[in-house]
């Protein structure tokens, strides 16, 4: 089974055409998952840098003010507007997005407020220098928090290479970071939901990674 479909685009976007412009191409995309069967479209939550209006993703100091989460939770609204097939909008974790912690994901949750949408929880894209290093508690508190509205997970690893006078965080393949897989198991085991191995660079690379973690939950006990 497809488990989900990528529309990623500027749902927050500061220029009003294009953000109109990207509900609609949500709204292709949820058309389209529905006659392939798949049950998720996948759209991260943009930003408000009004320099790159159409670019996926861009930090900027306005992307975690309420303003910018009002705006994404109408965009939500609006591609979930008279469309009546069975298919999930799910907004994808991202540090530099307007959800960027448990508390904003079940935020922006709350005000669609719609049975058909949901967050992806991605643990590595949330990581930063204050996570890193609790990083267990930190994905133990986001499932508590978020709870049912998870509707995906995705998987990866992220390692800190240390500078000497600042850093930079990078995504590495499952195994070789530091990111707690004993605390993120036993985080999601309850969630009835997809678990998804991504960004492997060649794809025979992904039978090593889900023998993994299928043979980490089995010495945790754990039923995937």
């Amino acid at each position: 089974m497809n488990a989900q479909i990528g529309a990623y685009c500027n749902l927050s976007s500061t220029d009003e055409a294009i953000r109109q412009e990207n509900i609609q191409h949500v709204r292709q995309a949820m058309r389209v998952a529905h006659l392939a069967g798949c049950k998720n479209v996948v759209v991260g939550g943009g930003h408000r840098d009004p320099s790159r209006p159409r670019e996926t993703a861009s930090a900027h100091i306005d992307n975690w003010t309420d303003h910018a989460l009002d705006v994404l939770a109408d965009s939500c609204l609006q591609v979930l507007d008279g469309l009546d097939f069975d298919v999930h909008l799910v907004i994808e974790t991202w540090v530099m997005t307007p959800v960027s912690s448990e508390q904003r994901a079940l935020q922006l949750a709350n005000k669609v407020n719609h049975p058909k949408m949901g967050i992806l929880f991605d643990p590595v894209n949330c990581m930063n220098i204050e996570r890193y290093f609790q990083n267990g508690d930190f994905m133990r508190r986001f499932v508590e928090t978020v709870g049912d509205k998870i509707f995906l997970v995705h998987l990866k690893d992220t390692f800190l290479r240390a500078r000497p006078i600042t850093y930079h965080m990078s995504e590495v393949p499952i195994g070789e970071g530091n990111l707690d897989y004993p605390a993120l198991l036993r985080a999601i085991d309850p969630l009835p939901v997809p678990v998804l191995l991504e960004h492997m660079s060649n794809p025979d690379d992904y039978g090593p990674k889900v023998e993994y973690i299928r043979n980490l939950a089995y010495e945790l006990g754990i039923d995937l």
